[in-house]
């Protein structure tokens, strides 16, 4: 859109306007109600919305934004049961083995009281329609029963706001549950059967997993779904306990970017990365980590050349074809796949029951004669590695705490240049932490290292407590 054009619509749904903020004097709305929404309490928030045919609806910088700057605070539009995760309490959302059926409506619970409470208010007269009971009553249909509630909240919610729930992004259709007739008799209810597939279109594409903070379920924020993926965004994201979710600038963002989000895991390579992407979000990324075969020089994707002789790399040359950083050889995707899926069942084969160190250690050495070191499935290996000896619940021999501390390393460095304020990276430095200060501490009382090796190891140490602040910072920063 043109400039002209800007200072006449409304920021976030583009009617046109003349309500401008008082305060920054950067955006117009077109109610008082949306000017809530970019006035939140002192808190002017320095975005607006931008639409390009081939993306959609996205957020733009108004302002230049410091590092470590609160974007975005909201609170979630609607929540409930995550697809296919089992047996759940329709309003605490926490995994419970038995359930309460709601005295009213036969939904499970986890007590009654939860029966009361807001979000199972919203579809609990819904479910008392005789065409419902007898599905209810049925335990087969009590996950699809779960997996129809929270777009059928989003329904509700939204025509009781009065809001067109189809204004926001269709995405791809929702899969149909393998216990269907539940969900079929749900959708025989001629009242809201089209807009009851567009909320299971929009919450499968929208929706954010609550997993993080402990819950078994999911919420949709409605100005946070329009935030576009970057593999390598330039915000990080936090769910507070109240459910409500914070955007925090990791880098600073000059005025006119567009500000993005990670839609999928840190530590997802290719080409498992792509199909992700595309299987659930129908595009094809094109940020600087996708462009770059080194991945930002982490070659956390590298799998062993098949040349003969050759000891160098493949990585991801195009879509369909991967190249040898060495020989230059040329190796299709699927002896990639084929590459990886072995790697997957090796995992799964010696990770399934409860891993210990010497398992992990092995599974570790095996994945190495097809992987690069940095590629993500043994990174992730290593790190349940360097978890389990920080559970382990004893002293820590010498042996033990040297290899905490090398592959803690390894970990950070490759978690640093894929993106330095993550969670992921201060769980690292929680168990390093304490290892390496203990270690460096024996070493001097047993007279291993000197005085000033012992100092220059404390100094390191400060180093990694700072970057432990740093990669927290997204709970604590502040408007600027």
């Amino acid at each position: 859109m043109s400039k002209e054009s800007d200072s006449n619509r409304c920021f976030l749904c583009f009617k046109s306007s003349t309500l401008e903020c008082s305060e920054c004097r950067l955006v117009y709305a077109c109610s008082t109600k949306h000017l809530k929404e970019h006035r939140n309490g002192d808190f002017c928030s320095p975005f607006r919305v931008e639409f390009r045919d081939d993306v959609g609806r996205y957020l733009v910088s108004t302002r230049n934004i410091k590092k470590k700057e609160l974007i975005l605070t909201e609170p979630p539009f609607v929540t409930g049961p995550s697809l296919g995760r089992g047996l759940v309490c329709a309003e605490c959302l926490k995994s419970i083995k038995i359930s309460v059926p709601c005295f009213s409506c036969n939904i499970p619970l986890c007590n009654q009281s939860c029966g009361d409470k807001a979000n199972h208010r919203l579809e609990c007269q819904y479910f008392q329609n005789p065409l419902l009971q007898g599905a209810l009553g049925e335990s087969d249909n009590a996950q699809t029963v779960l997996d129809i509630i929270l777009p059928l909240r989003y329904l509700l919610k939204s025509e009781y706001l009065q809001q067109t729930v189809t204004d926001l992004s269709k995405g791809e259709p929702w899969p149909e549950p393998e216990t269907s007739s539940g969900l079929k008799q749900v959708l025989c209810l001629e009242e809201h059967r089209e807009l009851l597939q567009d909320c299971m279109r929009i919450v499968f594409t929208n929706s954010k997993s609550l997993v993080d903070i402990g819950l078994t379920g999911s919420a949709v924020y409605n100005v946070y779904s329009l935030m576009n993926h970057s593999c390598v965004p330039n915000t990080n994201l936090s769910i507070a306990k109240d459910l409500s979710i914070r955007v925090v600038s990791n880098t600073d963002i000059g005025a006119g970017t567009e500000i993005s989000t990670r839609y999928g895991g840190l530590n997802i390579g290719q080409p498992r990365r792509s199909e992700l992407l595309y299987q659930h979000w129908r595009f094809r990324c094109k940020c600087s980590r996708c462009e770059d075969p080194t991945e930002l020089e982490t070659r956390t994707s590298g799998i062993l050349c098949q040349v003969q002789d050759c000891s160098g790399y493949i990585l991801p040359y195009t879509s369909l074809l991967w190249r040898c950083e060495t020989c230059q050889g040329i190796s299709g995707l699927d002896y990639v796949l084929r590459v990886i899926r072995k790697a997957e069942s090796n995992i799964k084969n010696n990770l399934g029951g409860e891993p210990d160190s010497g398992i992990l250690e092995k599974t570790i050495s095996v994945l190495e004669t097809s992987l690069h070191p940095n590629h993500y499935l043994i990174s992730q290996v290593k790190f349940v590695l360097v978890s389990w000896y920080a559970q382990a619940g004893r002293e820590l021999s010498r042996e033990e705490q040297e290899r905490i501390v090398q592959v803690s390393l390894q970990l950070i460095d490759l978690l640093q240049r894929l993106d330095p304020v993550n969670v992921t990276l201060g769980r690292v430095l929680r168990i390093l932490i304490p290892v390496w200060s203990q270690a460096n501490k024996q070493d001097f009382e047993s007279g291993i290292i000197e005085k000033k090796e012992f100092e220059r190891n404390k100094l390191k140490c400060f180093e990694f407590v700072d970057l432990l602040i740093a990669s927290s910072s997204i709970n604590k920063a502040k408007p600027n």
